[in-house]
């Protein structure tokens, strides 16, 4: 008896490049999808829901006002708590500010305050020069905390 066999069936190159570029397009797309769904997910997700927020390395500013420029109210997704680009603008006091993400609920605001030099007098008011040479508004807070000379 005869043995039979398959062939294969033999493509065209066109035919060929085509499935590998279809394969392809196939991958990249779902791959896309994948990670576009794990995205909505998180952004969605109740347990990353922020239920307290605390603020470190205060000594001039006070929550209230951190919490007026920086616009932070518990109950939000964690991933959308973002730090304003003009935060330095808005309030010299303020060298350096981190958020730390401590999940699942948790957010840490670290905040690196200028260190005050001198008080300046003049006819529109008294301003405070700071180590690092700006010039920032006059709290009560700098008199209390630091020794200004």
């Amino acid at each position: 008896m005869r043995k039979r066999r398959f062939r294969r069936k033999k493509y065209s190159r066109s035919k060929k490049t085509f499935l590998k570029v279809f394969l392809v397009i196939f991958i990249v797309f779902s791959i896309f999808t994948g990670f576009h769904f794990v995205y909505n997910f998180l952004l969605n997700w109740d347990k990353l829901t922020v239920k307290k927020i605390n603020y470190t390395g205060i000594k001039i500013l006070t929550v209230s006002q951190l919490e007026k420029l920086l616009n932070f109210k518990p109950g939000k997704n964690i991933f959308k708590y973002h730090i304003p680009a003009d935060i330095y603008e808005k309030e010299k006091w303020i060298k350096k500010i981190k958020i730390v993400k401590n999940l699942p609920d948790k957010i840490t605001v670290k905040v690196e305050e200028r260190k005050p030099l001198a008080i300046l007098k003049g006819k529109a008011g008294d301003f405070v020069l700071t180590v690092d040479g700006f010039i920032a508004e006059k709290y009560p807070q700098v008199l209390k905390n630091f020794k200004v000379k």
